[in-house]
């Protein structure tokens, strides 16, 4: 309902995701500071709605709006039926009205303000809208090659062009180590990993019993690992699928920028 209309909308619901949040926070305090030095104090201090949601950045898509906020602003792309008349700032209220009325549930799903237009037919025009998915894909470990290098299998099919996934970031599960794929060992669906600073894992615990059982668990993965298929150690390739990408290229590409 907004205005005096009721009318049937398309809910996208979307947020910042973890890390574009803290990035966000992080300009606000800047942005904050600057204006605290300012000597100019005639300024609203109140935030305008439309500072928190920017074009450019990039959106978390969510199945379903969360029952508690933790602070977090909330955003949906609602493509209605029919045109509507409404003005800037309008309040704006979504009721599931498909609901059984002999119950005596609320059927006020959502409420906003409206913060702007948006042409969702035009394919350009809606892809600038940066709404991702969080994908994830898991490997295991085939063998170790030396202490930077190891042989992944199992995170891609056979028939997969491995030119494109050459560089793109994974994660070694059992030290949290980042590595970066080399491209692929053979003609099957092995691949090979590169991790600069080593695959195992920090040896400067704090506290001496568990620098050595660290230590211990690194020796012995290397052992059952060395010149053997023995596969113990999970590699996890995480990415951001965007909904709204105009091309089959776009949809299948692999971007991790903020995010691993």
């Amino acid at each position: 309902s907004i205005g005096n209309a009721t009318v049937i909308a398309t809910a996208y619901f979307f947020t910042r995701g973890e890390v574009d949040r803290a990035d966000a926070v992080g300009k606000d305090e800047e942005k904050k500071q600057k204006d605290n030095n300012d000597d100019d104090d005639d300024d609203d201090d109140d935030d305008d709605d439309d500072d928190d949601f920017d074009m450019d950045a990039e959106y978390l898509h969510l199945d379903e709006l969360p029952t508690e906020s933790s602070g977090a602003h909330f955003f949906a792309l609602l493509v209605f039926e029919q045109s509507v008349l409404c003005r800037h700032d309008s309040v704006l209220i979504g009721s599931r009205l498909d609901g059984a009325t002999s119950t005596n549930s609320c059927r006020i799903a959502f409420h906003g303000r409206l913060l702007q237009e948006f042409d969702f037919v035009d394919e350009d025009e809606r892809a600038k809208l940066k709404i991702y998915k969080p994908k994830e894909r898991q490997g295991v470990v085939d063998r170790v090659v030396d202490d930077n290098t190891l042989i992944g299998r199992g995170l891609f099919a056979r028939e997969a062009d491995m030119n494109k996934f050459e560089g793109v970031r994974v994660v070694l599960e059992s030290t949290g180590r980042v590595g970066r794929i080399l491209g692929a060992f053979g003609k099957t669906d092995k691949f090979k990993v590169h991790f600069p600073r080593g695959w195992q894992g920090d040896s400067d615990a704090d506290d001496d019993d568990e620098q050595q059982q660290q230590q211990q668990q690194q020796r012995k993965m290397k052992k059952n690992y060395k010149g053997k298929s023995k596969v113990r150690g999970k590699i996890t390739l995480r990415f951001k699928k965007f909904v709204f990408a105009l091309d089959d290229d776009r949809k299948s590409a692999i971007v991790q920028h903020n995010y691993v």
